[in-house]
């Protein structure tokens, strides 16, 4: 096939198929890069402002869930060092599980853990829950940007199925839902409770050492 020919069949490449595939037509070399300003194809698809809209909005995305992703294990990891450095103490109160001493920044902690809620609780209570809200989040419209937004590079095979984005993204979403239902079904059932036991257990035995 000559140059000529080529050419004029990657000018008629529409910005859908500007990024690498491996869902490469055989008539458009696989190796072919068609810029997003060739003739004719900003009125064909999206415009340069709207690509750069939306990889911007794909990096803030990332750069957000990496970050949270980040905080939320380093508080984790946090928490679980101050669970393994308490010691029980007598003259505790009731429900106290026991206290550790910490020293960071030139400052002296105190720190006391309560097995169930006291009676009576502060005016201001930190709560570590939005790192792992902010991760959990970010993760999904990750999933929604990528994913399902890019159905067509990521989760159709027209070789093997042929599908519309709008289906394969709601195949995609009905799988994810019915796994957590399976999950959430068996960490109910008398086995995930069995296995949770076992792992207090183990865990009980580790923290004792």
């Amino acid at each position: 096939m000559s140059a000529a020919t080529n050419h004029r069949k990657l000018r008629t490449v529409t910005p859908a198929r500007l990024r690498f595939t491996r869902h490469c037509p055989a008539k458009l070399a696989p190796s072919a890069v068609v810029l997003p300003f060739s003739s004719g194809a900003a009125q064909r698809g999206p415009s340069i402002v709207e690509l750069v809209l939306t990889g911007s909005i794909g990096a803030i995305a990332r750069w957000l869930h990496v970050i949270a992703g980040i905080a939320w294990i380093g508080s984790s990891f946090y928490f679980i060092h101050l669970d393994l450095s308490l010691r029980p103490r007598p003259g505790f109160r009731s429900g106290v599980k026991g206290d550790a001493w910490q020293v960071h920044g030139g400052g002296f902690y105190h720190m006391m853990k309560y097995l169930v809620a006291p009676t009576r609780l502060p005016d201001h209570l930190t709560w570590f829950k939005w790192e792992a809200y902010t991760t959990w989040l970010s993760g999904f419209a990750l999933l929604v940007l990528v994913y399902y937004l890019g159905a067509d590079l990521f989760l159709i095979d027209k070789s093997v199925l042929d599908l519309t984005a709008t289906h394969a993204a709601v195949i995609a979403f009905c799988s994810l839902a019915v796994s957590w239902l399976a999950y959430e079904g068996l960490c109910r059932s008398p086995l995930g409770r069995h296995a949770r036991s076992r792992w207090r257990s183990s865990a009980m035995c580790f923290s004792s050492r």
